[in-house]
């Protein structure tokens, strides 16, 4: 079962300190539109990281949870168990439109962004003419 877990095509392995909570929501998503389902796992303290990221990704619509083990590890350098947490989660019926949905809206912000940006360089532009004459 070990191997299996590792060999999944969709598996995120969770850490507390290495990216911030909303890297692995992201990631997650970019999992799960391509590959349907996602493998989270976590050890020790990166398992309160972990089921945030698994209640978002719930609480947004975007996954069902099809499983959730916990087990001890005992692969760590000291020897001493730990604990360990795996979700496998699959893309709800809404994932596509939500996702999409998201994307759209985006690319509407950096649009305006941009448009904000062009604006402000363009008066910029004029301010030293306006100054000359």
């Amino acid at each position: 079962a070990e191997s299996e877990a590792a060999s999944h095509p969709g598996r995120i392995q969770v850490s507390a300190s290495k990216h911030p909570m909303f890297f692995y929501v992201n990631l997650a998503k970019r999992v799960l539109a391509e590959h349907g389902e996602t493998q989270l796992s976590a050890l020790g303290q990166a398992i309160s990281t972990l089921v945030n990221v698994a209640e978002i990704l719930k609480k947004d619509q975007l996954v069902v949870e099809k499983k959730l083990s916990t087990s001890l590890d005992s692969t760590t350098a000291d020897g001493r168990p730990k604990a360990k947490m795996e979700f496998v989660l699959t893309k709800s019926s809404k994932f596509d439109d939500i996702v999409a949905k998201e994307q759209a809206e985006k690319a509407a912000r950096r649009a305006e962004a941009e448009a904000a940006k062009a604006a402000s360089k363009a008066a910029k532009e004029d301010a030293p003419a306006a100054a000359d004459a």
